[in-house]
């Protein structure tokens, strides 16, 4: 945010962020048209990141982004320790329903519910690296089995994106990372984008560990706003 601010590049727009740790959105719910939380974590944490609020009043906002619970889009749940095995259509509808039926989807479809004139986008969190371990063994073994595993990635791939068209509303979307920020399978972020991330802390400024593959940096940050908000 502050990059893009000295950059003008926000001139036209106005965005808060209500921020908190990992999972600890699970706390909130919407009512009466208002995001809240029985949690004195997560509202300290809406506060100091929003700049004194530690509700959010959905129709004070034309658009609300969700970035938490994992991206609808990430394969992860589809594959094995090293590979995408062959996956029936009823397979990857399970998977599917059972992606749809988290937290963060019940929270991101109630605050769409709340105010229809609100257009409300689920991004979900990072795919992460494409240096984690997981990340490399895969794709070595996607690159050693040539287009068998291509075309079963396709396959998944293809049937994320007619799941997303399918319970897409008027002011309810599934939205995946731009792909420039992903490797060119798109199965995982560019580590680049790893590289000294920092975390979410209100009185200063902390590195990630120089070998965390889940938390992304300003770059990621800008590419994401200027492609989904801007």
């Amino acid at each position: 945010m502050d990059s893009l601010n000295r950059q003008g590049a926000l001139n036209s727009v106005d965005i808060t962020i209500f921020g908190s740790h990992r999972d600890s959105l699970k706390e909130c719910v919407v009512s009466d048209g208002v995001i809240t939380s029985d949690s004195d974590f997560v509202r300290t944490n809406f506060r100091w990141t929003s700049n004194g609020q530690e509700t959010v009043n959905v129709t004070d906002f034309d658009e609300i982004y969700v970035v938490a619970g994992q991206s609808f889009f990430f394969v992860a749940p589809f594959l094995t320790r090293s590979h995408l095995p062959p996956l029936s259509d009823t397979i990857i509808e399970d998977i599917m329903t059972h992606r749809l039926d988290g937290w963060d989807m019940h929270l991101a479809r109630a605050i769409a519910e709340a105010s229809p004139q609100t257009q409300v986008t689920h991004l979900g969190e990072p795919f992460f690296s494409d240096e984690h371990p997981r990340s490399l063994n895969f794709l070595r073994e996607h690159r050693r089995k040539g287009g068998q595993m291509p075309a079963r990635l396709d396959k998944v791939q293809a049937q994320l994106d007619s799941k997303a068209q399918d319970i897409e509303t008027e002011n309810f979307r599934i939205a995946k990372p731009p792909e420039q920020v992903l490797e060119p399978n798109r199965v995982f972020t560019r580590h680049e984008l790893c590289k000294d991330s920092i975390g979410l802390n209100e009185d200063r400024d902390i590195p990630h560990r120089s070998d965390d593959y889940f938390h992304m940096n300003v770059k990621y940050g800008e590419m994401v706003i200027r492609t989904l908000v801007l």
